[in-house]
């Protein structure tokens, strides 16, 4: 078979209340044994949250077993 990639979040909901956690960072990482081409950050409501301390890119590839991080701020 061929192999596949296969994303995995640390996190599948962003919870921003007002507690006092503005900000919650987010784990990305490929599982599978391919690559994941073309990376794409999910779209948000700026100017209400604001992407930061990002180690992902949108268009990049993640290689498999690689990790990379971006953080929601509100």
């Amino acid at each position: 078979p061929t192999p596949t990639a296969n994303l995995v979040l640390s996190s599948g909901t962003v919870s921003l209340t007002n507690s006092g956690n503005f900000y919650q960072t987010i784990t990305v990482t490929n599982s599978g044994a391919a690559p994941a081409t073309n990376l794409q950050l999910p779209a948000i409501s700026a100017p209400l949250y604001l992407y930061s301390l990002n180690t992902c890119v949108s268009g990049q590839t993640l290689a498999p077993g690689a990790s990379c991080s971006y953080s929601v701020a509100y």
